[in-house]
């Protein structure tokens, strides 16, 4: 019989295979293999980064915008990219040996739990969805705001045309981080699948979101240096919505602590109606025996 540990180190060597993962929403990758359903969630986990444009992406991109000569913010087109791992001979040796054991730790790390508002834990737990849905929404719609506030910029400024560029791919990954976050949170409702992957997929989309919407801060800051006698009105809005956007990203923490406190109880709850329904089962099984 396989041991947890040795399971864990077998999940974990997964990224050694060989693996081509392409990203449809610009961030996060999908791998494309044949796996069970536990090796992908914690493949999906482990493989989040940036996929920033390349300077000569950037470049072309310009040129193509100044050739025709279109209003608005330069556009530019990532290309699909590849991350190939290795393959380790080992794991496909070992990895029969292991299905029992990844089957069962499966079961261990992703949980089912049905939320009604008859309940108070989940109740609780329904509402902190909920705060954390509506802080992604407000995000997002702030986002495409400020994402619109430079189209009126003059973009024949170097200085300037490279900042809108800036603004416009940040906004662009928080939005599509908050967006991910939002999604998320709504399956908790929808289906109940509640998982310690998903948890940490939250934890790392917020921190991206986050990471993004300070660098909006950041450049704006640093236009107001060069800028503001031009701009002062323009630019304190962006400053002052940014701002905005980053303490409800930021205070998405509280509220992903506080959900798993609230999904920890009401799935509790419901093990605790579940055992009481079987005694009771045995119960009125043992009643009728004696009748």
């Amino acid at each position: 019989m396989t041991t947890e540990a040795e399971a864990t180190e077998y999940l974990s060597n997964l990224l050694n295979r060989t693996l081509h993962l392409h990203t449809s929403d610009g961030r996060m990758f999908v791998g494309q293999m044949k796996c069970t359903d536990n090796e992908r969630n914690i493949i999906l986990a482990m493989t989040h980064e940036y996929r920033q444009p390349s300077e000569s992406d950037i470049k072309l991109a310009a040129e193509r915008h100044e050739r025709s000569g279109a209003p608005g913010n330069v556009k530019v087109d990532m290309k699909k990219r590849y991350v190939v791992l290795s393959l380790t001979h080992k794991l496909s040796e070992t990895a029969h040996n292991h299905q029992s054991t990844l089957h069962r730790l499966a079961h261990t790390h992703s949980q089912q739990i049905i939320l009604h508002n008859s309940a108070r834990s989940s109740f609780m737990a329904l509402r902190t969805l909920t705060r954390g849905r509506i802080a992604c929404t407000n995000s997002v719609h702030e986002l495409d705001i400020l994402d619109t506030l430079t189209d009126d910029w003059d973009l024949e400024d170097p200085h300037l045309s490279s900042s809108a560029l800036d603004l416009h791919l940040q906004c662009e990954f928080a939005a599509k981080d908050a967006s991910a976050i939002h999604d998320i949170l709504m399956g908790f409702i929808t289906n109940g699948n509640y998982a310690d992957w998903l948890c940490q997929e939250l934890a790392l989309r917020q921190e991206n979101a986050v990471a993004a919407v300070k660098k909006v801060v950041e450049l704006v800051r640093e236009l107001q240096v060069g800028y503001m006698p031009e701009m002062g009105i323009g630019l304190n809005e962006l400053k002052k919505r940014a701002e905005h956007v980053l303490v409800q990203l930021q205070g998405l923490n509280g509220i992903f602590q506080q959900l798993q406190t609230d999904i920890q109880m009401a799935m509790a709850e419901q093990a605790q109606k579940q055992r009481d329904a079987e005694v009771q089962e045995e119960v009125d099984a043992q009643l009728e025996k004696g009748v």
